[in-house]
């Protein structure tokens, strides 16, 4: 969660980009492959305790950093034409 504030924040001020093209680089930056290579690479190491970590990373995506991205995304998007 931290480097996608950090890379959010340099996306606004060190780059000038706005809050949509920001939050995207922030996504992409951040988002970790965690959940999908994790199994494989992490099992044959680590056995069964590597599916909590796994299982962490993978809410902690899907619960904080999208929400926060599509948020962040909406609220940056001009209001319809005609829209109150």
């Amino acid at each position: 969660m931290g480097l996608y504030v950090l890379a959010f924040f340099l996306g606004r001020l060190l780059f000038h980009h706005g809050v949509a093209d920001a939050a995207l680089q922030a996504i992409m930056v951040s988002f970790a492959a965690g959940p999908f290579f994790g199994p494989a690479m992490l099992s044959p190491v680590f056995g069964a305790r590597s599916a909590l970590a796994i299982s962490l990373i993978a809410l902690i995506l899907n619960l904080v950093i999208v929400p926060t991205t599509l948020v962040l995304l909406g609220l940056s998007k001009p209001p319809a034409p005609g829209a109150k």
